[in-house]
């Protein structure tokens, strides 16, 4: 696996920002519950870990998606979205990963800006 930070294992992070127009379509299709289970049990079946924080500095939930499997075609790298609440952070995540990324991620890796929505 490709790492950030040594022998530490760290999987590099995707640059993938949202613009204004990006946010507004997130935050008016916030996922429901079932929704936002069925993504994420998706992700888990295609290879990927999906991990939840609170971003303090943010101020907001973080949701990361990295991809474990040797089948995951984004093996190696991860992908983070964040939000207000759980369920505007993975709808966030599945927006980037899916309209943004068409599923098959850039493998440059990027940081990326700190707000609430992203």
């Amino acid at each position: 696996m490709k790492t950030t930070d040594g022998d530490k294992g760290f999987a590099p992070f995707v640059q993938c920002e949202l613009d204004r127009d990006d946010k507004e379509a997130v935050k008016s299709n916030v996922l429901k519950a079932v929704e936002a289970a069925d993504f994420v049990a998706k992700a888990v079946e295609d290879g990927y870990r999906v991990t939840f924080a609170w971003d303090a500095k943010s101020d907001a939930v973080s949701v990361i998606m990295t991809g474990i499997s040797d089948t995951c075609q984004n093996r190696g790298y991860a992908l983070s979205a964040r939000a207000p609440t759980y369920l505007g952070a993975i709808t966030s995540l599945m927006y980037k990963h899916i309209h943004k990324l068409g599923e098959d991620w850039p493998k440059t890796p990027g940081g990326s800006r700190r707000d609430s929505w992203g």
